[in-house]
């Protein structure tokens, strides 16, 4: 195990056991720290590229830029989250759902593709699907607001409480 995977596996038992939401803010801060520091001078200019594109809403340049960097380096997970973000903003929710699928195999406690996940299901009314991106969220961070009660309500309309 690295030392990055030690750091992330020490910060994710924090989260998991933080009652406070200001706490869990800091916590999940620094993995967003980790997550996104890829280790690679090269790999990590074309995650802040395809940021920068994608926050100018240049969703198809994203795509490309992010596409590139997993052709560099198709293990990083981060990778796939971004291209999974640009693709849901371009609208495209089936594949944005299957770059968040890569994303959880790389890593399987990424609380921002389960995110991002439960509001592609929620958009196109699969409560079922919904609930259970919830319900993994609720595993990795049981702190985060309305989460719970979601759920709750969730099961109820399902007819599961």
């Amino acid at each position: 195990m690295t030392r990055k995977e030690e750091i992330l596996d020490r910060l994710f038992t924090l989260l998991k056991n933080a009652r406070q939401e200001t706490r869990a803010e800091v916590i999940i801060n620094q993995i967003w720290q980790i997550w996104l520091d890829s280790g690679d001078a090269s790999l990590n200019l074309m995650m802040k590229e395809g940021n920068e594109a994608l926050t100018a809403g240049n969703y198809n340049d994203a795509i490309k830029i992010f596409t590139e960097a997993l052709l560099y380096k198709d293990s990083y997970a981060e990778a796939w989250n971004k291209r999974a973000t640009a693709y849901f903003l371009r609208g495209n929710y089936k594949q944005a759902l299957e770059d968040i699928k890569e994303t959880l195999k790389r890593e399987p406690r990424h609380f921002g593709a389960m995110a991002g996940a439960a509001h592609i299901y929620a958009t196109i009314s699969d409560m079922a699907a919904l609930l259970g991106s919830l319900e993994s969220l609720y595993e990795i961070n049981p702190s985060y607001p309305n989460l719970a009660q979601n759920i709750n309500t969730l099961k109820r309309k399902l007819g599961r409480s």
